[in-house]
């Protein structure tokens, strides 16, 4: 039995460009919509970025990460010239992936779809990162004129809200240029 049967294949590359496993994307309604290669020593999805190989050098350039959700939101942006764009294995960042992210840049930007699922994954994203990225303590003062500490990130981490039921991918494609 083949697993990825009927699906659009995408090859994944750990980040010294060796092909590590696959992704599959359903044709029509089949279920689940994704399917990676399983779990192993080689393939780990928690610390693996969709697209990360191809756009390592764009993101230190622009000092600019973002973030989707899916291979094809990855392949369009690089397509149309916005190669600084990964994706998790799924919508979950990891503690891996943030930590990773932080060797790349400080300023990340989560991009996530427009539905429910993706408000949901970039506000765990959001929290992943600032349980993750580097910081710095810092004294603010209080409403009562007292002095606390307060941890404060190194970085800026942004959230693109995108239109209700879009994604990155029919963004892009609508008009590349709205896209930045």
């Amino acid at each position: 039995f083949d697993r990825f049967r009927g699906r659009i294949m995408f090859p994944i590359h750990d980040p010294k460009g060796r092909i590590v496993g696959f992704g599959g994307r359903a044709m029509g309604a089949n279920h689940p919509k994704y399917m990676n290669s399983p779990q192993s020593d080689v393939f780990d999805k928690g610390h693996l970025l969709y697209g990360l190989y191809q756009g390592r050098d764009s993101i230190r350039k622009a000092d600019h990460v973002v973030v989707v959700e899916g291979y094809v939101d990855v392949i369009m942006a690089h397509q149309h010239g916005y190669r600084n764009v990964i994706a998790p294995m799924g919508t979950a960042l990891t503690d891996s992936h943030a930590t990773l992210l932080n060797r790349l840049t400080k300023r990340i930007t989560l991009a996530m779809d427009g539905d429910a699922a993706g408000k949901t994954a970039a506000l765990r994203g959001l929290d992943t990162l600032r349980e993750n990225l580097d910081s710095n303590e810092v004294l603010v003062p209080t409403a009562s004129g007292m002095l606390r500490w307060e941890r404060e990130l190194a970085a800026v981490v942004t959230i693109a809200l995108l239109p209700a039921g879009q994604d990155p991918d029919d963004l892009i494609r609508a008009d590349p240029q709205a896209w930045e």
